[in-house]
């Protein structure tokens, strides 16, 4: 079976970057703290994912009130989405340690495990708002 279209929902806890009814729901997953270099963390108890079974949505529906109440905790230790034609979008918060610093040439790896989507995006919160846009991943490998 095909694999579905996979999407990407990066949403940062950096202040001022999110809208405030996307901090204030207090039935959210744990923010991951990136605190050492080469930590890892399995990203599932930090997630909230949404079925979007129709590959119909966009960052804007999904950042909705409306759908905003759809996504539900991951609640699993490795993400497992199945093998349907749903995209799936992947809602988690992370933050840096402020007095991390990482070497040059150091960077942070989103790892999805087994998980092999046929295409991922990544959005990114702007400070003035909206999102950058991002195909993260080679297509081939993904």
């Amino acid at each position: 079976m095909r694999r579905g279209l996979f999407l990407l929902l990066f949403l940062t806890a950096l202040t001022g970057v999110l809208p405030r009814p996307l901090l204030a729901q207090e039935s959210r997953p744990p923010v991951l703290v990136l605190d050492h270099p080469g930590q890892r963390a399995a990203l599932g108890p930090y997630a909230e994912v949404l079925e979007d079974p129709g590959q119909e949505l966009d960052i804007l529906d999904v950042i909705s009130p409306e759908y905003d109440a759809l996504f539900r905790p991951a609640n699993q230790t490795w993400l497992n989405l199945g093998l349907g034609d749903s995209a799936w979008w992947l809602r988690f918060r992370l933050t840096q340690d402020p007095g991390l610093r990482l070497a040059p040439g150091e960077e942070w790896v989103l790892d999805l495990g087994w998980c092999r989507p046929s295409s991922a995006r990544l959005f990114l919160p702007l400070p003035m708002g909206g999102f950058s846009e991002q195909a993260v991943g080679d297509p081939g490998e993904i």
